[in-house]
């Protein structure tokens, strides 16, 4: 697999749990 498309998907993968997680805590929060 080519070094950029590693990057993209790593940050595309990232860029997810990241918002996944801040969903959950809102969520939790009751926001």
């Amino acid at each position: 697999m080519p070094g950029k498309t590693r990057a993209f998907i790593d940050h595309d993968v990232e860029a997810f749990l990241r918002e996944g997680l801040a969903e959950r805590l809102a969520g939790s929060l009751g926001i």
